[in-house]
């Protein structure tokens, strides 16, 4: 873990405003459980390509992996928003949709 956080830092050093490597370097700090990290380094790969709905979808999956349904619905949305033709996006909304809590339970 260790040298593939250094070859994501490197990587991320070397070009800073390609997506690609904030997504690897997001991956990275998500597999070792850093998740302030991750979550930081996936936004600013969103914020590089914000029309780019596979960046907003790898957000959401990773937003749904660690329990945050809301968080996961809305960048599905968003990514819907943009390309509701993605592939794999119809399930991931009716999933969030059905995992999400009833409004009366809120």
């Amino acid at each position: 873990l260790s040298v593939a956080r250094d070859l994501a830092v490197t990587a991320t050093d070397l070009a800073p405003s390609h997506p690609g490597v904030w997504v690897v370097r997001a991956e990275v700090e998500q597999f070792g459980r850093r998740l302030d990290l991750a979550r930081q380094y996936y936004e600013r790969a969103a914020e590089l390509e914000p029309s780019n709905p596979a960046l907003l979808v790898l957000m959401g999956d990773f937003e749904a992996q660690e329990g945050n349904v809301r968080g996961a619905a809305v960048l599905y949305e968003k990514a819907a928003d943009i390309d509701v033709s993605y592939p794999g996006l119809s399930e991931r909304l009716e999933a969030v949709a059905s995992d999400a809590p009833a409004s009366s339970e809120i």
